[in-house]
């Protein structure tokens, strides 16, 4: 009922359900599920640019203020104390990325990287598998930026020390695997 009205439109776009994979799979008969995934460092590094969040010198716990308890938790930072955002954001692409490689066969995987290369084609592979019908061209929207931009002249080099960038590809190997990354 809270959303209601979220969940009688045709698309549902909301990040949160990642998570939820296996019950959605469950509970509706054969969903359509389009999941967008992204490199796991390019990921980290876009969220922590849009929380202007410099993994290399991040502030003790309390120098920090998230812009809500959502974030804070995404962080790492919820928790007090010492905090990790960079392991807090791998694990959650981790958690997050083996949902979808564990349904494979149920959704339509989009790597964000293609997006890029390719907008038009890859939203109109998206509708199709949807079974919808285009309706507009939305050539001339598609470079339109819904979400703030991450930092593109900071380069991951730049961004994590060598032992982040270790710790960010051991705990995303066999998930990264499956996705072609």
């Amino acid at each position: 009922r809270k959303n209601a009205l979220a969940f009688s439109r045709p698309i549902v776009k909301e990040p949160n359900l990642s998570v939820f994979i296996p019950q959605i799979v469950e509970a509706f008969d054969r969903p359509k599920i389009v999941f967008v995934v992204r490199e796991p460092a390019s990921n980290v590094k876009s969220i922590l640019d849009r929380l202007k969040l410099d993994p290399r010198r991040l502030p003790k716990s309390g120098g920090w203020v998230p812009p809500n308890r959502t974030w804070a938790e995404m962080v790492g930072h919820a928790k007090g104390g010492d905090w990790d955002p960079v392991e807090s954001l791998t694990r959650q692409w981790v958690q997050v990325n083996r949902h979808a490689v564990q349904h494979l066969e149920d959704l339509m995987l989009i790597r964000y990287e293609d997006f890029l290369s390719d907008k038009v084609g890859t939203v109109e592979r998206a509708v199709a598998a949807l079974g919808m019908d285009r309706v507009h061209d939305i050539a001339s929207m598609v470079d339109h930026q819904f979400q703030p931009a991450g930092n593109r002249a900071r380069k991951i080099a730049d961004v994590f020390s060598e032992t982040q960038m270790d710790m960010i590809n051991q705990m995303t190997a066999d998930v990264r695997c499956e996705l072609g990354y």
